[in-house]
């Protein structure tokens, strides 16, 4: 089975495209979509995508893009809606200095407290960093997120810091449009982590910039992840399929904490 950790499918314009994505995605394999949500604005749909096929895992957090614009209330919405969904992670949280972060103190404040929620919740959380690379590793480091399953989406650090998140237990995603790129340092990257550390995200419906792409369909969807994949085997020099199935047990112990029976395995 495929797993696709790292979508936001609740920002397709066209509700019938999201629909035809969760009805057909068993035709292709897919046994698992990460949705994440942005802010408390999206959650609701987030949630709702959840209640119509067990196929999503829903993300309930702030971005570091968006602090800026939520309410006090913030913390008591995000506790209960995760309380609600019990498969839920975390996400997507974290840091960012570039020029699209919003106040970077708040950003450490709200990071830190979703952390709380996912430590209370035993939840894993989903984390997007851009050049806060070392405000990250001395926060997971210091033990403000023990015991906590952690996940870097579409990882873009060096490889350094890399190695410093695989010592504390990270999984490390790639997108389709980091390994579009084949750069010689994101091939470097995805061969340094270990298979068991590896999971894949297409970004859908943003594959290719950071708007939601046109010609959005379900048939795109498929394609990217199935290039996704692809390209990932490509780089690692591993099998199509074997890839699968490591992909498929890291998501489960990313997400549960352990890898199910038998009986529920690709």
């Amino acid at each position: 089975m495929l797993i696709d950790v790292g979508t936001y499918l609740q920002d397709i314009p066209d509700e019938g495209v999201s629909h035809a994505v969760l009805k057909r995605a068993a035709e292709y394999k897919i046994g698992k979509i990460l949705c994440s949500g942005f802010s408390p604005e999206d959650w609701s749909l987030v949630h709702s995508l959840a209640r119509e096929a067990e196929m999503i895992v829903p993300f309930f957090g702030i971005h570091p893009w968006y602090v800026d614009q939520v309410s006090t209330k913030w913390y008591k919405q995000l506790l209960h809606i995760a309380s609600m969904n019990m498969g839920a992670g975390i996400g997507t949280i974290g840091l960012d200095c570039s020029k699209n972060g919003g106040d970077y103190e708040k950003q450490k404040e709200i990071f830190l407290s979703q952390i709380q929620i996912a430590q209370q919740l035993s939840r894993p959380i989903a984390i997007h960093c851009a050049e806060a690379w070392e405000d990250l590793v001395v926060i997971l480091r210091d033990g403000k997120a023990a015991r906590i399953r952690f996940m870097i989406h579409a990882y873009q650090g060096s490889s350094e810091t890399l190695e410093e998140l695989l010592e504390l237990g990270a999984y490390i995603s790639f997108s389709r449009k980091n390994l579009l790129r084949a750069d010689p340092l994101t091939l470097r990257l995805v061969q340094q982590i270990p298979k068991d550390k590896l999971l894949l995200e297409t970004g859908f419906p943003y594959m290719d910039s950071g708007k939601v792409d046109r010609g959005v369909s379900f048939e795109r969807y498929f394609k990217c992840l199935q290039e996704t994949y692809a390209l990932a085997a490509q780089t690692t020099g591993t099998e199509e399929g074997d890839l699968a199935k490591s992909l498929w047990d890291n998501s489960n112990i990313y997400l549960l904490g352990a890898i199910p029976g038998k009986s529920d395995r690709c």
